[in-house]
């Protein structure tokens, strides 16, 4: 990994450095410099065509691989880099490569905008991973989208969830309605008139909506209020006013939505409103009646009011039939006949000073209102001690009387007076024993303590207790008693939430177990949730001892749990899928129908969106299954040898391939074997096997089965017939053309040199024994052997006829090099000399002599010897050629072979990783995958990675080649024949 600031220093001190050593420094910094920069832009153009296609994410995925690609660009792009461009031009130096800055500062964008929407998708994905209600997720949905405006990816989803929402707000309406749910209807009809939809509800489904609210709330009313009719009713008739009001209340809310002119339950339930109303009437009534009272009890304390006044306040309080208490009675006559005494005195005293004449009627007249006005006093003081008594003022009542008897003992002396204080007595009586089994009740709660108290001795205190001391007392016994049980339940509560809190860190740490483990640890899982339930059942046993607000804290402690048991069951299944999906390696159809099903039922996996996409890519799958057959079959043909027939099979697969299949990096090795492959396949022919005609030719008159009679003179001549024996000679009938016509010719014992088989002859017995070994189940190696010894064989018999050796040269030497592509490259030349021979094949070679006639004749066949001698010479290596092709191994026919063992995912931390199938090959060997960029025709077949150990390595810094599902293929390891085969190709 390049050090980028040591780069960036170096630079700058070669720049900065007066040293003659200075330029060769910078030459040395600013090649670093340019490969930094060149690695650089490739990583922003990766980023910058993640960013093209909305994968945002990733791009900064992407960026953040280490070293971080913001921080690299900040430090190549130094401050000084418009100086060293100008060095570098000036000195002749490699001007470096310009960094992509506005790839960077999109990125920058990327930041910007990634970072608001990360805790909205958090919560996108938590909604998703837990299965959440679909308008909650809408809703964090439209928010995203809201922030990512330029992603129209958010939109899209926006538009799919709304669809689906649409249908699911027709199923909740119409199970709201089943079940009668006006809130839940109320609140569809909400969400529907809601402004944010992308895509406007229907305008039926809004109607819908509305009009099942309305049906529901009125049919909902009507049950109501038929229910309301009898229980207004009852209460009527148990004259409970309480009752019958509250009915009456919800009776008019549900007349205000359902109207009933005219209905017959209105008219049921009209006697039992009418008679509420009265009552109202006639409280009010009462309420107007004691307040005129109060006023005339308030008016008769104070001493500023005339009769009149008292009389108006009077008739007020008693209108409409009401009377007063014996006691407001008493208490205004007295008021009354007071003032009229005072006023009547005024005016006997105005009297007496005006007539003193009658002074002593006015003296009678006064007595007489003394003592009428002592009477009323007399009732006075009784109407006040008794009303005292009665209110239960016994040490007032006491306090009233003691003063009465210092101030006016004729008064409390009076029959009335005495029979009050008798009664008195008897109620100061009972309360002294009331106190006493007050005292004694709160003796004993408090000598029964706080912490375990006596409740029926504190029930007993608070029905005992009168005086507000005495019920302070009862309170402060009361506050302790709850207080000591406050703190009680304090200490139980505090010991629960303890119990909760330890709870808590149990779940907290499995689910970091599960975050760092993936939940791939299913067993162990499955554990730890039971003995976690296990103790949140016993927590829940004891939640009935501890206040409310406490035992609900369990209520979110229980719902973490349901929910990572949520997570990991929904694991549990997603990684079932998977290893389904594993047993489906191999076989492209079934590969891409498990990727399309895993996509179906786990739509909320963060897996399902690259399958969807790499599923699409089921054609380079099996491209390359085919590929791997064809490479298999190619591998078992170089083992074994190929023969013409297996040649014939594989060509046709080859060409098919090459046609159907020819943009993937395996055709170019495969069209480079297809020279050798062909010309095995030749050796099948069209019209035979290709060296049939040779069969044909060398089984000539002139060549099989051919005597030679040589002269001693050196003539030849050539039969086919056994020669007629004389005693001094033979007769023979020697072939004089190529029509196999034949001369007679008489010769002595004496003139023979030789009579024997022919050269050609015995050349045609080899070459036709090695012909007829040659078949379809011919190898390689062996077609090449056998021309070998056919051409050697021609070549080296040095009797043969010169002109007949070019003929049957010419013959045999291309349909070696047609059979063999090895041969046709040892022998182009050889082959190119024949294919340019000027030796006439048709001079008549097999006649020994010529007529004096044919002078002319006889020349040319002469000539043409001596050519055909001169071109032998010239192909004098020819045996030597061939028997040193003929021992090379044949071609390796070898192309690379890609076993499909697993495929890519992602683990639970977001790391990269490969699956590999059950039972597949652990053979160690470089990773590759299959992937045609888009646009482009060409199928890539890149490294990913290594397998070593039966463990998979990923080393590829290639983001777009990594992608969820997308097989993963292991190159065979070669042996040495894959090397050969390698070096070859």
């Amino acid at each position: 990994m390049l050090d980028h600031q040591r780069i960036v220093d170096d630079i700058r001190s070669a720049m900065y450095s007066v040293t003659p050593e200075s330029l060769d420094m910078l030459r040395l910094a600013v090649a670093d410099y340019s490969v930094a920069c060149d690695e650089t832009n490739e990583r922003l153009r990766q980023c910058n065509s993640l960013l093209k296609q909305g994968l945002r994410s990733e791009a900064i995925q992407a960026c953040e691989v280490e070293p971080n690609l913001l921080d690299v660009v900040a430090t190549l792009d130094f401050a000084e880099r418009d100086q060293l461009v100008a060095i570098t031009q000036q000195n002749g130096l490699a001007v470096p490569p310009g960094l992509s800055m506005e790839v960077a500062s999109e990125l920058n964008e990327a930041y910007a905008i990634q970072a608001p929407l990360e805790s909205l998708l958090r919560q996108h994905r938590l909604l998703a991973i837990a299965r959440g209600p679909l308008a909650p997720r809408l809703k964090t949905l439209r928010s995203i989208a809201r922030l990512d405006k330029h992603n129209f990816v958010w939109q899209d989803d926006v538009r799919l969830f709304e669809k689906e929402r649409l249908k699911e707000i027709q199923r909740e309406a119409n199970q709201a309605a089943k079940a009668g749910e006006v809130a839940v209807l109320d609140s569809l009809a909400e969400e529907l008139a809601d402004k944010q939809w992308q895509q406007k509800p229907p305008k039926e489904l809004v109607q819908g909506v509305g009009e099942i609210a309305h049906r529901v709330r009125h049919k909902q009313t009507r049950k109501e209020l038929e229910e309301l009719e009898p229980a207004l009713n009852s209460a009527f008739a148990a004259f409970d006013v309480e009752e019958g009001r509250r009915l009456r209340g919800r009776w008019n809310e549900c007349v205000e939505i359902l109207p009933l002119e005219g209905d017959p339950l209105a008219d049921r339930v009209a006697p039992a409103l009418d008679w509420l109303r009265e009552q109202d009437e006639q409280e009010e009534r009462l309420g107007n009646h004691e307040a005129c009272v109060g006023a005339l009890e308030f008016a008769l304390d104070r001493h500023d009011h005339t009769i009149a006044e008292l009389e108006r306040l009077y008739h007020a309080a008693v209108r409409h039939g009401h009377d007063l208490s014996s006691f407001l009675e008493r208490r205004y006559q007295a008021k009354i006949k007071g003032l009229e005494f005072a006023a009547r005195r005024r005016s006997v005293l105005i009297i007496t000073s005006v007539v003193s004449v009658v002074v002593l009627v006015a003296g009678v007249l006064a007595a007489m209102a003394w003592m009428h006005h002592r009477s009323n006093e007399l009732a006075g003081h009784v109407a006040a001690l008794s009303q005292l008594i009665t209110d239960g003022k016994l040490h007032e009542s006491q306090k009233y009387a003691d003063e009465l008897t210092q101030s006016s003992p004729r008064i409390a002396h009076s029959p009335e007076i005495e029979k009050l204080v008798v009664r008195l007595d008897e109620d100061v009586k009972k309360e002294q024993s009331r106190q006493e089994q007050f005292q004694h009740a709160i003796a004993r709660v408090k000598a029964a303590g706080f912490d375990e108290p006596d409740h029926d001795a504190l029930k007993r205190a608070e029905e005992s207790a009168k005086t507000p001391a005495e019920r302070t007392e009862v309170a402060e016994a009361k506050e302790s008693i709850a207080k000591a049980l406050r703190e009680r339940q304090a200490e139980r509560d505090k010991a629960f939430l303890a119990d909760i809190d330890g709870l808590a860190d149990k779940v907290k740490q499995l689910e970091g177990e599960l975050e760092k483990s993936g939940a791939d640890d299913d067993a162990a899982s499955v554990q730890h949730f039971a003995q976690l339930r296990a103790e949140l059942s016993a927590l829940n046993a004891r939640g009935e001892l501890v206040t409310p607000a406490v035992r609900n804290q369990l209520k979110p402690l229980s719902t973490r749990l349901s929910a990572l048991e949520e997570m990991v069951s929904r694991h549990a299944k997603a990684q079932a899928a998977l290893n389904q999906l594993m047993k489906a390696v191999g076989d492209p159809q079934a590969y891409q129908m498990a990727l399309q099903d895993y996509v179906k039922q786990h739509p909320e996996s963060p897996h399902a969106a690259s399958f969807q996409h790499v599923s699409a890519e089921a054609p380079l799958w099996e491209g390359m299954q085919r590929w791997d057959a064809f490479a298999v079959d190619l591998g078992k043909a170089a083992r074994d040898g190929l023969t013409p027939a297996e040649g014939k099979t594989l060509q046709d697969g080859a060409d098919k391939l090459l046609k159907e299949l020819g943009q993937f990096p395996q055709a170019g090795t495969l069209r480079t074997a297809l020279p050798h492959l062909k010309s095995v396949v030749a050796r099948i022919g069209s019209d035979g096997p290709l060296h049939k005609p040779l069969v044909t030719l060398f089984n000539d008159r002139l060549i099989h089965n051919v005597q030679m009679i040589e002269h001693k003179d050196g003539r030849r001549w050539y039969t086919d017939k056994e020669p007629s024996v004389r005693a001094d000679g033979v007769d023979i009938e020697f072939l004089a053309g190529f029509d196999y016509s034949h001369k007679h010719k008489p010769l002595t014992s004496g003139e023979i040199a030789s009579r024997d088989r022919a050269p050609q002859a015995v050349v045609a017995d080899k070459v036709l024994a090695e012909l007829g070994k040659l078949d379809a189940a011919t190898r390689e190696g062996e077609w090449e052997q056998h021309f070998a010894n056919i051409l050697v064989a021609i070549c080296e018999e040095q009797r043969m006829e010169p002109i007949l050796k070019i003929a049957l040269l010419k013959r045999v030497v291309p349909v070696a090099c047609e059979g063999s592509d090895v041969l046709r490259l040892a022998l182009a030349k050889h082959q190119e000399a024949l294919e340019g021979s000027a030796v006439n094949a048709l001079a008549p070679w097999m006649l020994p002599e010529f007529p004096e006639k044919d002078k002319d004749a006889r020349k040319a066949v002469l000539e043409e010897r001596g050519r055909a001698k001169g071109e032998l010479e010239a192909l004098a290596d020819l045996p030597t050629t061939v028997q040193v092709a003929a021992k090379k191994p044949p071609p390796v026919l070898r192309l690379n072979e890609y076993r499909w063992i697993g495929l890519l995912v992602k683990d639970s931390k977001g790391g990269w990783t490969c699956m590999i199938r059950p039972n597949a090959t652990t053979s160690p060997g470089a990773l590759y995958v299959v992937e045609q960029p888009a646009g482009q025709k060409p199928v890539n077949i890149s490294p990913i990675g290594h397998l070593e150990d039966g463990k998979p390595h990923l080393d590829s810094f290639k983001p777009a080649l990594l992608m969820e599902g997308r097989p993963i293929y292991l190159l065979m390891t070669a042996g040495k024949d894959q090397q050969a085969a390698a070096v070859h190709r």
